[in-house]
């Protein structure tokens, strides 16, 4: 759970280069499950994606396993994992629509959702820190607090990233009129590049594509025969939920087609 409290091991920190970028664990350090997400979707902690991959799996080669098998079970073509945390390795790939693929099952989850719209925060001590931890996200669309321009209103989320070799990425998720809107972005020359580029996408999907509800909730959509029925041999059938589409703007309700699938 989220609660649930971990002690760092040398092991979990062993191989990692000290100035990529971390929350600063120490071995021995006694830490909840929650702070460790918060470490890895908000300074980018590497420490802490491998601290996670042994406390859920064992060992990090166990969870690269969970990792690709998720991703074949998403239907990810384009997509190898070889380790926990993303640095560079040769047979570490994923691609710009995989991984809004990835985002789009992510967000579904109601603790990641939690954690990755959080602009700032602070970190109480623990056992091996004295002094509170404060780490400001790397995502600009959140807030002002760490870039001054690229600040975007209804974004929820995602995460960035960055390699020598993968240039600056961000995966981005905003909300409008009740649609949400997931983006990604690869390859960036700099953080201006994967921002400015996500905001135009953001802007582009917001302005041609709308939300609309072409069935409401107990809406009558027909009948199905029912065999060996005491006193009748159909039953009408009713939307459990409302259902909503997304379109291109100005598209009505009644330029849809609706197909039963019984």
């Amino acid at each position: 759970s989220l609660e649930t409290q971990a002690e760092i091991t040398e092991e979990m920190l062993k191989g990692l280069d000290p100035d990529s970028s971390n929350m600063e664990l120490v071995a021995g350090e006694r830490i909840s499950f929650e702070r460790l997400l918060q470490g890895l979707m908000i300074p980018s902690g590497n420490d802490a994606a491998m601290a996670i991959a042994y406390l859920l799996a064992g060992s990090p080669e166990a969870f690269v396993e969970q990792m690709n098998r998720r991703a074949s079970e998403l239907g990810l073509k384009d997509t190898h994992f070889e380790n926990p945390h993303g640095l560079h390795s040769e047979n570490h790939y994923t691609t710009a629509a995989d991984m809004a693929v990835i985002a789009k099952e992510a967000m579904t989850h109601e603790a990641f959702r939690n954690v990755v719209d959080i602009a700032h925060i602070k970190m109480p001590p623990t056992n091996m820190h004295e002094k509170q931890r404060y780490y400001i996200n790397t995502n600009g669309l959140l807030s002002t607090m760490r870039y001054t321009s690229y600040y975007y209103k209804g974004a929820i989320g995602i995460k960035t990233g960055h390699t020598t070799q993968a240039g600056n990425c961000l995966v981005g998720a905003a909300v409008r009129d009740g649609m949400e809107l997931i983006t990604a972005v690869f390859g960036g020359k700099d953080v201006s590049d994967s921002h400015k580029d996500t905001i135009r996408m953001l802007d582009y999907g917001f302005s041609a594509y709308e939300l609309i509800t072409p069935i409401s909730k107990g809406e009558m959509l027909g009948e199905i025969r029912v065999k060996q029925a005491k006193s009748r041999d159909r039953v009408t059938l009713s939307a459990s939920d409302k259902v909503t589409v997304v379109v291109p703007k100005g598209t009505s309700a009644d330029q849809l087609e609706t197909r039963l699938n019984l």
